[in-house]
């Protein structure tokens, strides 16, 4: 006998396949949407740190709030710096910009800076009142030493010869010492270098040249040099800045 042919069961015809319901399109356009988005925002995250940063960079006294440029450069910190009597000075004591420099005769940028401060004061003529202080850095042997010999020659001569003492010092700072300070006084115009001498080897002047570093200390000044216009810091050899400060000044 044959084996029987064991049951097969019978064959269905192929289905077509089942449609995917609505709410499964919806959570996948919802995803592509919320894709774009994250996109979007990351690019729009990157944009604001690189503009934020660029602007920082082109506007340093900006401080990071939604400020105006403006209202950030209406803010300026002046200090309490005072032309005195006992201060060399060049100018009309009325002008409206009032110009003070500290400074120290050793310093390489002071020296650089001497002929632009000279120019300023000639081209702003009367409406400038310039203050010249002492401070003498101590990294600079003879920055002292050189403060007061130049204050000896005020006290004896006044602002017009400590002047042109200021401008010897600053035209020879490789040479600065004793023997350049006696050749300077002895070019003077009433200048009596016997007395000249005397005070400077008395250092009779050091209170003075103190009494000026202590008011830049107070100032806030840390290096040479440093110039206020009318109480607003010109930090570093900038005529440029100086300029820039006194129009301001002067426009207000």
């Amino acid at each position: 006998m044959d084996n029987p042919t064991p049951l097969q069961a019978p064959i269905k015809p192929p289905t077509s396949p089942k449609p995917k319901h609505w709410t499964e399109s919806v959570r996948g356009f919802d995803l592509l949407i919320l894709t774009l988005v994250g996109i979007s925002i990351v690019i729009g995250g990157l944009t604001f740190l690189r503009t934020n940063q660029l602007y920082t960079k082109l506007n340093p006294k900006w401080n990071g709030s939604l400020g105006s440029q403006a209202e950030a450069e209406s803010t300026i910190t002046r200090a309490d710096v005072s032309i005195e009597d006992d201060d060399p000075t060049i100018g009309p004591a009325d002008a409206p910009v009032q110009v003070v420099e500290f400074s120290d005769f050793e310093c390489p940028f002071c020296g650089q800076f001497a002929p632009s401060v000279k120019s300023v004061l000639e081209d702003y003529g009367d409406q400038i009142q310039f203050a010249y202080k002492d401070f003498p850095l101590d990294f600079h042997e003879q920055a002292l030493p050189a403060a007061t010999a130049a204050q000896c020659v005020f006290e004896q001569a006044g602002s017009k010869a400590f002047f042109s003492f200021h401008d010897g010092l600053f035209a020879d700072q490789e040479n600065l010492g004793d023997d350049l300070f006696f050749e300077l006084a002895e070019q003077i115009d009433n200048l009596d270098v016997e007395t000249f001498r005397d005070c400077y080897k008395a250092q009779a002047t050091l209170e003075e040249v103190q009494d000026d570093f202590n008011d830049g200390q107070l100032a806030g000044v840390t290096g040479t040099p440093a110039t206020f216009v009318n109480g607003r810091l010109v930090s570093g050899a900038d005529p440029a800045g100086l300029r820039r400060a006194i129009d301001e000044e002067l426009n207000k």
